[in-house]
């Protein structure tokens, strides 16, 4: 994946690579939608079979179920990403506690607090929206979710002024209403503790002058691509390029021009990029690209048009060539085989010309002969 990608899928593509948690999310959510259906469905059975059938348990835990047992899937199957199926789950349960606290408010209190079991599961989207969502989305929906049940509670107590004890309901309802601001701001702090967190891993795993991932961070990246090919099988294929007399570049036109050189072919090449594909900055002038799913023929091709992307038009005006190197993983390969037959590659592509792509895609024969 490129670094602007925001979009991050469960299967043959990959979750975002530079997020260290983004791979966690995707696993917990593929067991925690499924454990939400089967609960929903076993609340929609136990209310029906007491008799205590409300709004909710006719109209909203079943439909509810289907959608937490439908998420997983769609993820699974890339059809959605996983901010949307958060977003979907979290819009889903907060209607739920919504209609629930709307029955027990407005439709038919149950007690003179007139709140009942609606008070114990409202603060649950709190929790789910600042711990899945981005700071933003999350801040919005709670907001929205806040100011809907207050708006219902208030209006529960007018409507039912005259049917319940008024200092008692009015009090529940402010203490109800206190308790709720309080795990917003609990919440709050913690995302924003770990918003922090999040812009101190980024500012580690960055590099200042390109804003493409560093060496650091794709190479945990470039292992777990590595076990999934030799698990699954797929074809991997790996990209080292680097810019053609950049030394000499530098050296009669400053570093300035060096650097702006460097943002700019590494901007071409992220942008040349398909979603699957991961970039960052290796060494100097050179360039490590992960092309996972992608054979030796595709990654040549893939090669070639990021070659012409560079050499098409003059980078900040100056005529700039690459030279690429490509390898391919091989079952059982260790890491450094398979950067040092990209090298190898690299080097062959500069020895016989540069502005060009080489192949070194399996390991040399050992010559056994006596």
């Amino acid at each position: 994946m490129n670094p602007s990608s925001d979009e991050t899928y469960f299967g043959q593509t990959l979750p975002d690579p530079f997020d260290p948690l983004e791979g966690t999310r995707i696993r917990a959510t593929l067991r925690v939608l499924p454990l939400g259906a089967l609960l929903a469905l076993i609340m929609w059975g136990v209310m029906l079979l007491s008799h205590q059938s409300s709004l909710v348990a006719r109209y909203v835990l079943l439909p509810l179920a289907l959608v937490l047992a439908v998420l997983p899937v769609a993820l699974w199957r890339r059809w959605l990403s996983l901010n949307v199926v958060w977003m979907v789950a979290l819009s889903a349960i907060g209607v739920l506690t919504l209609l629930e606290l709307l029955d027990q408010t407005l439709l038919r209190p149950q007690s003179q607090l007139g709140l009942g079991t609606a008070a114990l599961w409202y603060p649950l989207p709190y929790l789910l929206a600042f711990s899945l969502l981005t700071y933003r989305r999350a801040y919005r929906l709670v907001l929205i979710y806040f100011l809907a049940g207050f708006g219902m509670v208030l209006s529960g107590f007018f409507v039912h002024k005259g049917g319940l004890p008024e200092s008692v309901s009015l009090g529940a309802r402010i203490q109800f209403m206190l308790v709720n601001l309080f795990t917003i701001a609990l919440f709050w702090l913690i995302a924003s503790l770990r918003r922090r967190f999040d812009a101190q891993y980024q500012r580690s795993t960055t590099d200042p002058l390109t804003g493409l991932n560093n060496r650091r961070s794709l190479e945990p990246v470039l292992e777990r691509e590595m076990l999934r090919a030799q698990r699954y099988g797929t074809p991997l294929s790996l990209m080292l390029v680097d810019i053609d007399y950049f030394k000499s570049l530098n050296d009669t036109h400053g570093r300035v021009i060096g650097d702006a050189v460097l943002r700019e072919v590494a901007s071409r090449l992220s942008a040349t990029l398909r979603k699957n594909d991961a970039i960052a900055r290796w060494n100097g002038e050179e360039f490590l690209i992960l092309a996972p799913e992608t054979d030796i023929e595709r990654a040549t091709t893939l090669a070639e048009r990021l070659l012409e992307e560079v050499r098409g038009t003059p980078v900040v005006g100056h005529a700039i060539t690459l030279s690429v190197g490509i390898s391919s993983y091989q079952g059982g390969d260790s890491q450094e085989e398979l950067l040092a037959r990209a090298d190898s590659a690299l080097y062959r592509a500069k020895n016989r010309g540069r502005n060009r792509a080489e192949v070194v895609a399996s390991r040399p024969r050992l010559n056994t002969a006596f």
